[in-house]
């Protein structure tokens, strides 16, 4: 049986957060180059030096990001770059542990370590305080990070078969309905052909208890599917604002549409 045990980040990690260096959007502009420009959440902008060469992880130190994850919190960056100071840099004390920390904060509640009413904070003593709980063996680790790289390597792969799919959808659906559209054809408005209703401001309509509660679309879910951070509100409301297979859901305040 593989023996388990707690680690703190500082065991695992460098942290290099003193040899960032911050460039307002002036100085940007004055340095423009080829040379990636990392921000909490990625590359913001390209500049005509680095800061760092080798493989980083970078972790958001602040923003909404935090708690809404949108895109990744903690990333790989890899050659020759600059980084800002809203990111973390972390580098494995071995090669295997950077995968290791993007998997691990893929799937970490963060809350508890973020600070921060207004503007959310994850300082370097909250982060490095964050326990990894991991086999003692490298060996097993190694294996860990394989599974999960393989993993990851199939869901790109499904991916990149879906957006084929969807490509070949719309081709079809522009070859029947728009550019072989018949002379004869009616066009009808949306509400002649289907039901449609505005959706609740569910925060007035919050769950009664922790079993008779539904999860509430919006558009960061439409975005991103249900998560952990997403709302709820009580499942005793009116059965046409429950969505049920088929029902085709999208945003009036943004260009986003999902089925």
């Amino acid at each position: 049986m593989s023996d388990w045990a707690e680690f703190s980040l500082e065991d695992l990690v460098e942290v290099h957060n003193h040899k960032r260096v911050p460039l307002s959007s002036m100085q940007r502009a004055e340095r423009q180059g080829s040379y990636p420009y990392y921000g909490a959440s990625g590359i913001i902008d390209h500049v005509n030096d680095y800061l760092f060469d080798g493989e980083y992880v970078l972790v958001s130190e602040d923003g909404e990001n935090l708690k809404s994850r949108n895109t990744p919190i903690a990333f790989k960056a890899t050659g020759q770059f600059w980084v800002n100071n809203h990111a973390h840099i972390l580098r494995g004390k071995k090669p295997h542990i950077n995968d290791l920390l993007i998997y691990y904060f893929q799937n970490l509640d963060l809350h508890p370590f973020i600070t921060g009413a207004v503007q959310p904070k994850l300082n370097k003593a909250n982060l490095l305080s964050i326990p990894l709980f991991l086999p003692r063996k490298d060996e097993e680790q190694k294996a860990i990070t394989a599974v999960l790289a393989s993993l990851d390597d199939k869901i790109d792969l499904l991916h990149r078969q879906n957006k084929t799919l969807e490509s070949l959808a719309q081709t079809l659906f522009r070859h029947w309905f728009i550019d072989g559209a018949e002379d004869d054809w009616e066009e009808r408005p949306l509400d002649k052909i289907a039901d449609y209703l505005n959706g609740l401001a569910c925060q007035k309509y919050p769950p009664e208890n922790e079993s008779e509660r539904l999860p509430v679309l919006k558009i960061k879910e439409l975005r991103n599917g249900l998560s952990n951070q997403s709302d709820w509100a009580t499942s005793t409301v009116s059965d046409e604002y429950i969505v049920e297979n088929g029902d085709v859901i999208f945003s009036w305040s943004g260009s986003l549409m999902v089925k």
